[in-house]
C-alpha cells in the first residue's frame, strides 16, 4: 500500500490567486496599509463569544495539550542563507514571468517570532490558517481581542512600519519536514515563487514547528514572514 504526502500552503503575496498546483493547494493576498495597525492601543474588551471561545479551549486542551516541539535553535542561518541563495539567481515564475536576482534579507528576530507565535498557535488549534486562533496561544490575536492577522502578530512583535507578507506550509511525516520541502512547495507555485523573489522586502523571519503524535506521521508547521520595513 503506497502512503502519498501532500503538503498545503498559503501565502500573502501582491500576486493575488488560489489554484492547485501539483497536488498543492495554494492560496494568496496582498494586505494593504490599513491592514497594519501602526500601533497597539492595549487590550480590548473581550465580547461573549471571546469568553466563551476560551473556556471551549480550556475544556478541549485540558490534561490533554498536544506536544509540540519547535524546531529553530540551530536552524537560523540555515533558514536565511538558504532563502537568499532562492532570491541569488534570476527564476521563471510562470505565469508572472522572469523575476531577476534580488538584494537579499536580512533576518528580523520581531518577524521571527510573530512566525513562531503562529506556527505554534496553528500547531496547538490544528488550524492551518492566515488567520489566529484568537486562543491562548494567539497572543497578538488576544492582545487585541480579535483573531490576528499577520500584520497584527508582526506590529505585537514590535515590528514596526510597512507591508507584511506570510507563507505557511503544512507537512506530514519526515519527509515533509526540511526547510527543502518547505522551499521547493513554494517555489513550485508561480505566485509564492513571484513572493519570494518580490524586491520589496527587506527582512524576513521563519520558523518551524512539530506537532507531535503517536504515529510516525507527525505534522509540520511552517511560518515565513517577510517585511518591507
Amino acid at each position: 500500500m503506497k502512503i502519498f504526502t501532500t503538503i498545503f500552503i498559503f501565502s500573502i503575496t501582491v500576486l493575488s490567486d488560489s489554484l492547485v498546483h501539483n497536488a498543492v493547494q495554494v492560496k494568496g493576498y496582498f494586505p494593504t496599509h490599513k491592514d497594519f495597525p501602526s500601533n497597539m492601543t492595549g487590550y480590548q474588551h473581550q465580547s461573549k463569544w471571546q469568553k466563551s471561545n476560551r473556556r471551549r479551549e480550556n475544556r478541549r486542551f485540558g490534561k490533554n495539550k498536544p506536544t509540540i516541539e519547535l524546531k529553530d535553535k540551530y536552524r537560523k542561518d540555515k533558514y536565511l542563507s538558504m532563502i537568499n541563495q532562492v532570491r541569488s539567481v534570476s527564476r521563471n515564475c510562470g505565469k508572472y514571468g522572469i523575476f531577476h536576482a534580488t538584494t537579499p534579507l536580512e533576518w528580523s528576530d520581531s518577524l521571527y517570532q510573530s512566525a513562531k507565535g503562529h506556527s505554534i498557535d496553528m500547531a496547538t488549534h490544528s488550524n492551518f490558517s492566515h488567520e489566529g486562533s484568537g486562543g491562548r496561544t494567539d497572543k497578538a490575536g488576544r492582545y487585541r481581542g480579535i483573531k490576528s492577522t499577520p500584520s497584527v502578530r508582526a506590529s505585537y512583535h514590535r515590528y514596526r512600519g510597512g507591508i507584511v507578507g506570510e507563507n505557511i506550509a503544512l507537512g506530514y511525516g519526515k519527509a515533509n519536514s526540511s526547510i527543502q520541502s518547505a522551499i521547493r512547495s513554494w517555489l513550485g507555485s508561480d505566485s509564492h515563487c513571484a513572493n519570494m523573489m518580490s524586491p520589496q522586502y527587506r527582512n524576513v523571519g521563519m520558523s518551524l514547528v512539530e506537532y507531535k503524535t503517536p504515529s510516525s506521521k507527525n505534522r509540520y508547521y511552517w511560518s515565513q514572514e517577510f517585511g518591507t520595513h
